[in-house]
């Protein structure tokens, strides 16, 4: 069936597209000339070519659809842009074994810091990155196994101008300091705190953590 529609008609209605054999709907509204709507997926143009109107119509984006962004964020050199803090708590979930922390590269610097608890440092990090922060913060139990805590991304002062930022909407966060290392060979640095897996009283996003002790 065509729909036409007179000049100046004023449309407001469903546009109907076809995405990987999915239906795509979206509610536009526009001034068009005289056109006919010929099928789900095709205009034909009538008396004005409108290439310009009709071309964002149909190219719709995976921003568009509210798809998570996990591309570079505007050239700061932050990966996974759009990600929250719930993000990286589940990308973040499989080093609760410690082991595969290891494997993936961390090391255990084998000290405790007291309100940190003992770092897994992470040498070489290529950019800040929502699922791969440069030191992973775990709780030494008293039977000696290792318990993750919370993770910290860091950039020295001396690669940047100005303190990145990380995370998306509410969780985003400026990266504090500049700070002393907190550890041997750790260089003065912006740093971003983040207590993911055990409570902090004195904050999610604070510094350190006084329920994470050192025994002698």
């Amino acid at each position: 069936m065509h729909l036409l529609l007179s000049e100046s008609a004023y449309l407001e209605s469903y546009l109907v597209g076809i995405t990987d054999g999915q239906e795509i709907h979206s509610n536009v509204s526009f001034t068009l000339g005289e056109f006919y709507v010929q099928s789900r997926t095709e205009l034909v143009m009538n008396r004005r070519q409108l290439l310009s109107v009709s071309a964002p119509l149909f190219v719709l984006g995976a921003g568009c659809l509210g798809q998570p962004d996990d591309s570079t964020d505007g050239g700061s050199g932050q990966s996974g842009s759009g990600a929250g803090v719930n993000d990286a708590k589940l990308k973040l979930e499989k080093y609760k074994d410690h082991e595969k922390a290891i494997d993936d590269g961390y090391q255990n610097i084998d000290t405790c810091i007291g309100g940190l608890g003992t770092p897994f440092v992470k040498e070489n990090v290529p950019q800040v990155s929502y699922d791969m922060p440069n030191v992973l913060f775990y709780e030494r139990t008293d039977t000696e196994q290792y318990e993750l805590r919370g993770a910290e991304w860091f950039v020295p002062t001396s690669d940047v101008e100005d303190p990145p930022a990380l995370f998306a909407g509410d969780d985003r966060r400026t990266f504090r300091g500049p700070m002393e290392g907190h550890y041997s060979d750790q260089p003065r640095h912006y740093g971003l705190h983040v207590w993911l897996f055990t409570e902090n009283p004195n904050g999610q996003f604070a510094n350190s953590n006084p329920n994470l002790t050192c025994s002698d």
